[in-house]
């Protein structure tokens, strides 16, 4: 048996997880070496929550698909009761630089004996959310899962919000041939001109397009054929202030 003091990570580094690693090393009889290694973990909270949207982005009256998990650092599941919470993000000031939330619509919910939870969420109107689920462990530690998500639609102005520079967002995560992939493409500031390319291979587009984004946000529709089968490439280049 082999023990170790963990205090003086609580000490020094009480603001992480920590993962320790002890190797053995043996010689037998013939004096080969053996060696043997393993891992504790030791964390903060009993347990993690994971949250996820089925879609990338949404358009207002659509539901929004959630899955929540809870599980151990060992990937152990975990069955807890807690509460969903439907936030709405807000953002004030002239560059968008006061960041608010109100709350929605909040619900009691557990996850199962697997740690899985799912539900939809009726999307009221544009604008980006945040999905909370909120439970607490036996270590009398909070412990939370979040997702937050764009809805896009005709009331939607880029303006109101904070983007990264450039960001690619697909609507769903697989298609098949037939369906139309509804990208959306956000920017950091006003009246950017970007080139847009559905055909990409090797660094090399094959097809391209310039588009400009007055409100830092449009939505580009890619049809799918047999041809993109099993997976295709688009990408989005900006230059701005000297960069790329």
């Amino acid at each position: 048996d082999v023990e170790f003091d963990t205090a003086p990570a609580l000490r020094d580094l009480a603001d992480r997880d920590h993962r320790y690693t002890i190797e053995a090393e043996v010689r037998d009889a013939s004096r080969r070496t053996i060696t043997g290694q393993g891992d504790v973990k030791v964390t903060r909270q009993q347990f993690y929550a994971f949250a996820e949207t089925k879609n990338g982005w949404y358009q207002p009256q659509e539901d929004a698909f959630v899955d929540v998990r809870t599980l151990t650092a060992d990937n152990v599941p975990v069955a807890t009761q807690g509460k969903d919470t439907v936030y709405r993000i807000r953002y004030e000031g002239s560059d968008q630089a006061v960041e608010k939330e109100e709350e929605v619509k909040s619900w009691d919910a557990e996850t199962d004996d697997d740690g899985r939870l799912s539900f939809k969420y009726p999307i009221p109107s544009e604008g980006q959310y945040r999905i909370a689920y909120l439970t607490h462990d036996d270590w009398k530690q909070e412990v939370q899962a979040n997702t937050v998500f764009w809805v896009n639609g005709p009331k939607f102005d880029g303006r109101l919000y904070r983007f990264n520079d450039l960001e690619i967002i697909a609507d769903k995560r697989p298609y098949k041939p037939g369906d139309t992939a509804h990208l959306l493409i956000n920017t950091e500031e006003d009246n950017d001109r970007v080139l847009f390319s559905d055909d990409v291979s090797q660094d090399i587009l094959r097809t391209y397009r310039f588009i400009d984004l007055p409100q830092r946000s449009t939505v580009i529709d890619v049809p799918i054929t047999d041809g993109q089968m099993p997976n295709f490439f688009v990408e989005a280049t900006l230059v701005r202030n000297g960069q790329v």
